[in-house]
């Protein structure tokens, strides 16, 4: 009579050092994530910026059209302004 061979035992979980890998991709793909997307909010506050420039020196011309005043756009540290308007 054969005794049966016991078979070592596998247990279905992860090592610490699996899970490290894991969590290390991770960090790597959503550092990644966050420089997109700051890029991206910074390209949409230029984008803002610039169209409400454009729309400001419109009106600034039509203005000076109707009126046949001379307006000005002075470039401040922290913006701009147009004088020449009421």
């Amino acid at each position: 009579m054969t005794c049966p061979v016991p078979q070592p035992r596998r247990d279905s979980g992860v090592t610490l050092f699996e899970l490290l890998v894991v969590l290390t991709i991770m960090a790597v793909l959503a550092s990644f994530v966050g420089v997109s997307m700051s890029a991206s909010l910074r390209e949409r506050a230029y984008g803002h910026a610039v169209d409400r420039l454009a729309m400001d020196l419109r009106r600034s011309r039509l203005d000076a059209r109707d009126e046949r005043r001379q307006q000005t756009l002075r470039v401040l540290p922290d913006g701009y302004r147009i004088d020449g308007r009421d």
